[in-house]
């Protein structure tokens, strides 16, 4: 393209200097103009449904641990990332049977969130109070229109394995959202039922603690900060959409740290 750019420059030039009339506006080639991703249908859990209650929990969890900084759009994609999971016949049908997927496992957990001890971090009132809104906000049919079909997505300071395999959707704050290749990547694929039901999320994982402690803009902490389960002693994971970095662990008084594959 390059090349027939320069041939055809110089064929317009030696046309000038004899006289000819200016190239025909036909031969302006149009601009590339990136599609934009195909819009993913709104999902809602009804109001006063049961499975709403701990479907908006372990949403708020995942957009806190993993998006609490972002702005409220970074926010909004990572919400429509696991409602599109949820739709998606590769994942489980339930909002929090996708969060806590693989989490009980050495590698695999979908979310790093929920294997690298970051739930016993006392989440902070007024974040959590935000990501809580997304959640809901989602869970009312609001659809992260930009993130299209993705389905995943890894903060942007790295490269993972996967993101090769992948379709690169869009840039949004600290993150990269992608979708499936091909039709497994559009819209139309994301047809899988909701279950209906909300399971319990893994012994040892806090999905039901609220946050501990009431912490304003200010930095201002309630006298009633509630006492946050400490992790696993000894054992720490650390694993990114599946990749496991490294698994961290104390014996006898020594700490060894083994790398992942």
């Amino acid at each position: 393209m390059y090349v027939l750019a320069l041939g055809l420059g110089a064929g317009i030039a030696a046309a000038s200097a004899a006289g000819a009339q200016d190239p025909s506006p036909g031969l302006d080639l149009p601009l590339y103009t990136a599609p934009e991703p195909a819009i993913a249908a709104p999902f809602a859990i009804p109001a006063g449904d049961l499975a709403r209650t701990r479907a908006i929990h372990c949403l708020t969890q995942a957009i806190y641990y993993e998006a609490a900084t972002e702005p409220r759009e970074g926010q909004e994609a990572v919400a429509q990332v696991v409602l599109n999971r949820l739709k998606h016949p590769a994942f489980p049908k339930s909002v929090c049977g996708v969060v806590f997927e693989g989490s009980q496992r050495a590698t695999g957990c979908q979310f790093t969130f929920t294997c690298d001890g970051s739930l016993a971090r006392a989440p902070v009132s007024w974040r959590w109070d935000a990501a809580e809104q997304v959640a809901a906000d989602a869970l009312d049919g609001r659809v992260a229109d930009r993130v299209g079909a993705s389905t995943h997505y890894h903060a942007a300071w790295m490269t993972p394995y996967w993101s090769a395999s992948l379709v690169e959707t869009r840039r949004i704050g600290g993150h990269v959202f992608y979708r499936m290749p091909g039709a497994l990547g559009s819209a139309e694929a994301l047809t899988g039922q909701y279950s209906g039901q909300e399971p319990a999320a893994p012994a040892g994982l806090a999905a039901t603690a609220e946050p501990a402690s009431k912490v304003d803009r200010k930095g201002r902490r309630s006298r009633h900060a509630r006492a946050v389960p400490p992790p696993v002693p000894g054992v720490s994971q650390f694993s990114v959409w599946g990749l496991q970095v490294a698994t961290v662990s104390e014996r006898h008084g020594v700490v060894v740290v083994q790398d992942g594959s």
